[in-house]
């Protein structure tokens, strides 16, 4: 099993029906534009939050899915990011992640349970 979140920036609030319309949205875009071989870079919430992610975990082995190194801002695509993580340290990182989200105007939700959790 794994823990799966959404990461997106976002101005203003949120509904759960809102949110999830936007994870929808942004997760088809994010798949056309893969497939076309097009992304932006990360935008800088995204980096800033990857980066404290890193750091906060960085003496644990990787728990996240992506690059060898543990840098997760290739695989955004601007202002979205999809992340994977094992089920063993998952919920700690997504913890962590919905704690720090909000005041870097970050959304983070959970396509599991189709709720937002920042």
């Amino acid at each position: 099993m794994t823990y799966d979140v959404a990461v997106w920036r976002q101005d203003g609030s949120l509904t759960g029906d809102e949110a999830s319309a936007e994870f929808e949205r942004r997760m088809d875009q994010a798949e056309q534009r893969y497939e076309a071989d097009v992304r932006d870079p990360a935008c800088p919430e995204l980096v800033e939050l990857l980066r404290r992610m890193r750091a906060e975990f960085a003496q644990r082995p990787q728990i996240w899915e992506g690059p060898v190194d543990g840098d997760l801002t290739s695989e955004a695509d601007g202002e979205f990011i999809y992340i994977t993580m094992s089920w063993d340290g998952g919920s700690d990182v997504v913890k962590f992640i919905a704690g720090i989200a909000r005041p870097l105007g970050l959304v983070v939700y959970d396509p599991q349970a189709e709720a937002i959790m920042s």
